[in-house]
């Protein structure tokens, strides 16, 4: 059987002139009465069939004819989203599911080439992977789809041959036009991003303006206001809390339509989806999420029916993309503790950290307050482990992706809050020998900058990236792997 796929892989990659690796793991499937295995290219992935019949199991064949293989016949096709939905009617654990209230972990794949690693990370700890994570800024600047995002991590899937549940998480979610997106491609994790419907200007707004604004507010929706006013909430270890006139004006008027806009979104996933999960994100803008805060959005929208699984809150100090946490740790611990003692009372979802890669300095902080049961989000990081490979193995291409990230700098920033400056990295690496470039990814301000041009980079040198990646597979998967593991070992330890 090995020398007739081998055959088969040899003979499809002459015709197409492109380079195929078989990966050695195969799946009978007994309905189509074929075996089944991951043929991985330089430009896309294939399912290798072996069948007893001159008949197609999937659309698409790469050859017009049947490659006779004992007393059965080979065939390449595509793995196309098409494909994917008929082999997961078979293959069910293709398909991601809900993780419910239990430790899950984040892990975007911009390139949709690390899914593998990203799992042997995961299962080592028994952490809930969350393998399919993009938000729609990620996929405009990538140009993919939440398909393209669901097919990578199930091929991932396949080419491990671990068969364990995994999710795909929708992230950043802002309007219906992308959750209809995402509710197409089959995705079972929605993170709601409230940012525009949240009016965060009322919190610092002076008291006469609120008083004002209250009063034009219609009948019905002071309704909230009274439902909160004067009471005050003491909660386990010392955690209290009070809505007076003064402090509920600005949260009434902040995020009274934020609960209609979850509550909107939560039904259109509810008529699609048996199980989800949902992610309520609050943590856009300056303002701190105080206890208050909390309190009043979890316990809201669950009075109006959402079963949420997760909360995004905004903590003290700085969560930026690329970097360790900047701010005062006893602050942010704090913080965390109120917030999860609020969540313990009320019950029934986790706190979620946002920006979560490389937040070394608040992990173990994170994984004993929260006692392990929480969401964390990571993305970027393992984008950078993609360019610590180029540079270490294709210093021309590294030095031409440096010099493009330096200069799109100004346009790349706008869609992301970074301190990095130009002035803080060198301007050109001329005085850099091709083995010193690595060091570069020890410098804050290089790995911020490189963390954000994502989209240049792949606009301009996709091909050759995806290239360097695809014969430096092994250390591509080994970089990502390690790093990805330090993360885990952190928040989830033994």
């Amino acid at each position: 059987m090995e020398s007739h796929v081998f055959s088969l892989v040899k003979k499809a990659a002459m015709e197409l002139s492109i380079e195929l690796r078989w990966i050695q793991h195969s799946y009978s499937i007994a309905e189509l009465s074929i075996e089944l295995f991951p043929v991985k290219g330089e430009s896309g992935m294939f399912l290798g069939v072996r069948s007893s019949k001159r008949v197609h199991p999937f659309k698409d064949p790469l050859q017009p004819d049947f490659l006779p293989c004992g007393e059965g016949y080979l065939t390449l096709y595509p793995f196309s989203f098409e494909n994917y939905r008929e082999l997961s009617r078979h293959l069910t654990w293709l398909i991601p599911v809900s993780a419910g209230v239990r430790s899950s972990f984040g892990l975007g794949d911009r390139l949709g080439l690390v899914s593998a690693a990203h799992l042997d990370a995961a299962v080592s700890r028994g952490v809930f992977p969350v393998l399919a994570q993009q938000s729609p800024r990620e996929l405009e600047k990538t140009g993919r789809t939440f398909k393209d995002v669901l097919l990578s991590a199930a091929w991932g899937m396949l080419e491990r041959g671990k068969r364990v549940p995994f999710g795909a998480d929708a992230d950043h979610i802002t309007n219906e036009e992308r959750l209809s997106e995402a509710l197409e491609a089959g995705f079972s994790f929605f993170t709601l991003d409230v940012s525009k419907e949240a009016q965060f200007a009322y919190l610092s707004m002076e008291e006469d303006e609120l008083s004002r604004r209250y009063d034009a507010l219609p009948l019905d929706e002071k309704s909230l206001y009274r439902r909160y006013l004067d009471r005050t909430y003491t909660l386990t270890q010392g955690v209290r809390f009070e809505f007076r006139e003064e402090t509920l004006w600005p949260l009434v008027l902040a995020y009274r339509g934020v609960f209609d806009f979850v509550k909107q979104m939560d039904g259109l996933i509810n008529s699609s989806c048996s199980a989800r999960d949902l992610e309520i994100s609050i943590d856009e803008g300056d303002a701190l999420t105080t206890p208050a805060t909390h309190f009043l959005v979890a316990e809201e929208l669950h009075r109006r029916g959402v079963d949420f699984q997760s909360l995004a809150v905004r903590y003290p100090g700085a969560f930026e993309k690329g970097v360790d946490f900047r701010g005062d740790i006893d602050d942010f611990t704090r913080a965390l503790h109120e917030h999860s003692v609020i969540q313990k009372e009320i019950g029934g979802y986790r706190l979620s950290l946002h920006s979560g890669s490389d937040k070394f300095a608040v992990y173990n902080t994170w994984g004993e307050v929260t006692g392990g049961i929480s969401h964390v989000k990571t993305s970027g990081t393992s984008w950078l482990k993609a360019l610590e490979t180029v540079a270490l193995h294709e210093s021309a291409l590294f030095r031409s992706m440096y010099q493009l990230s330096l200069a799109e700098l100004d346009e790349n920033r706008k869609a992301y809050t970074i301190a990095a400056t130009a002035e803080e990295v060198p301007q050109n690496l001329d005085h850099l020998e091709d083995s010193d470039l690595i060091t570069l990814f020890t410098r804050d301000p290089v790995r911020q900058i490189l963390h954000i041009s994502y989209g240049s980079i792949l606009r301009e040198f996709k091909n050759e990236l995806y290239s360097v990646l695809f014969h430096r597979e092994a250390e591509h998967y080994r970089l990502v792997r390690e790093h990805i593991d330090r993360h885990v070992d952190s928040i989830f330890p033994e």
